[in-house]
């Protein structure tokens, strides 16, 4: 994490109501705040669930393992 700086979909991700103001995302990360947060960044859920796995030790979360996908559904 050291050699990347966050830009402005890491604050979306990492705070609770998506506004990238406090309160900081902290504890269990659900699958529903993993869903909003690829609808608000543009960005695939798998991206959305690596940059909360960068920062999981530093704001400590809790991440949900990864979700089945049905079949005849894309990311």
């Amino acid at each position: 994490m050291a050699d990347r700086v966050p830009d402005w979909q890491d604050l979306i991700i990492l705070t609770e109501q998506l506004t990238g103001r406090a309160p900081a995302l902290a504890g269990a990360v659900s699958e529903d705040h993993i869903t909003l947060c690829a609808e608000e960044t543009d960005l695939p859920e798998s991206q959305v669930r690596e940059r909360l796995a960068r920062y999981a030790a530093l704001f400590s979360l809790e991440l949900p393992t990864e979700a089945p996908h049905l079949e005849g559904t894309a990311e």
